[in-house]
């Protein structure tokens, strides 16, 4: 009878643990609590558009504590295709430049927030789900955490594409230069682009453009834009630059073997049970 008390004691501590989140304790006092939100700014993409995400972690104790910073290295997603129930580990765009797992506090009650960009996550039709996992580790010790798991968000992608990106959701050169023209609206006689890594670590099309108008000296004017090829869009304007001699097809972006990031990617993740995800105490 007793051992059966026992057993039932335990059962419930452990459902207790998974329906609130992330509680865990270190000693006597201190307790991990923390919650997990994920959001998307719509529910509705067209083939090819990026998605933009807000993750929200927040304490739900009065103890300040130890986490790592939100970045793409702490943060796991995982990409649901509802139609094949086909899991995907799926990245979002990020800067070598950043140093990732950086250490930082988080006040009592408090809340860390940070935006994330994915730009490959629509390049089928259909319905699909992405889901946000928090990699809490222990800072110090052999100590292991389990990760804190937000609800799954819920899309659809449908419609007609308004631009191409390569495997790796870099925007096309052709679609860049189109967008470029659009935004300088003006006949343009000849154009061209090249690839470049911005002062923040991230991908620009540097496109030049060659306009039918002519300066005072008779000489055609250039233009020249940064388009951000993961938002499709006009960064800024930029120098105009002379026209390369070997121009390239298609975007050339390095593909590494192993890099910080990839090397422990998991291309058929086991998506989180319903009864694993972070929610909030009532």
């Amino acid at each position: 009878m007793a051992l059966l008390l026992k057993k039932n004691w335990t059962i419930c501590a452990l459902l207790c643990l998974l329906l609130t989140g992330c509680s865990l304790f270190r000693g006597s006092e201190e307790i991990i609590e923390l919650s997990l939100d994920l959001s998307l700014e719509k529910n509705a993409f067209l083939p090819k558009e990026s998605i933009l995400t807000t993750v929200k972690l927040e304490n739900l104790t009065e103890n300040k504590i130890q986490i790592y910073n939100l970045d793409a290295h702490s943060v796991v997603f995982y990409l649901l295709n509802k139609a094949t129930g086909e899991p995907l580990e799926v990245m979002p765009v990020f800067s070598e430049k950043e140093p990732l797992l950086e250490i930082g506090e988080l006040e009592p009650y408090g809340k860390l927030e940070r935006k994330f960009l994915f730009c490959a996550a629509t390049g089928q039709k259909g319905d699909f789900s992405l889901q946000a996992s928090y990699q809490l580790s222990s800072l110090k010790g052999k100590t292991r955490y389990p990760n804190v798991i937000s609800m799954a968000q819920d899309f659809r992608v449908d419609g007609q594409a308004l631009y191409e990106r390569d495997k790796k959701g870099i925007l096309l050169k052709d679609n860049a230069i189109d967008i470029a023209k659009k935004r300088l609206g003006k006949p343009v006689r000849d154009a061209w682009a090249k690839l470049v890594i911005n002062e923040a670590g991230f991908y620009d099309w540097w496109i030049n453009l060659v306009l039918e108008e002519m300066d005072p000296n008779g000489n055609p004017l250039n233009k020249a834009y940064f388009v951000n090829p993961y938002l499709a869009t006009v960064r800024k304007e930029a120098l105009p630059f002379p026209k390369p001699r070997e121009e390239q097809d298609e975007p050339i972006v390095p593909y590494k073997a192993k890099d910080k990031l990839s090397e422990n990617l998991n291309l058929n993740p086991l998506i989180p049970s319903d009864s694993q995800k972070s929610e909030k105490k009532n």
